[in-house]
């Protein structure tokens, strides 16, 4: 893991897909596959 990212309760992050990260996101590094990004392209 990279790092983990605290979200205010109120401001959730939309998925692309639907629905929507909600308190706290974490990133890895490396060569996994992006399996969710955000509505704005994030890949997560």
């Amino acid at each position: 893991m990279s790092h983990v990212e605290s979200l205010r309760p109120d401001s959730p992050e939309p998925l692309d897909q639907g629905g929507a990260f909600i308190l706290y996101r974490e990133a890895i590094e490396g060569a996994a596959k992006v399996v969710e990004r955000t509505a704005s392209g994030r890949r997560r």
